[in-house]
């Protein structure tokens, strides 16, 4: 198996932000989000507004806004 790149990792925290059930489960998932992008971010590996601004949506999206 290939190892994760820091693009697949984004998506995965983006999942989870989509298949949480509450609302409370979405705040956590997008603050996890928020952070590894924030960590990738620091490291130079992505561009963090643009990353953080998708986290964001899927956030909205899952609150139902």
């Amino acid at each position: 198996m290939a190892p994760a790149t820091p693009d697949s990792k984004i998506v995965h925290a983006l999942g989870l932000i989509d298949s949480a059930e509450h609302p409370m489960d979405v705040r956590f998932a997008t603050a996890y989000a928020t952070g590894y992008i924030d960590a990738l971010y620091d490291a130079q590996l992505v561009a963090a507004p643009q990353c953080r601004a998708v986290a964001m949506m899927h956030r909205s999206a899952a609150l139902g806004g």
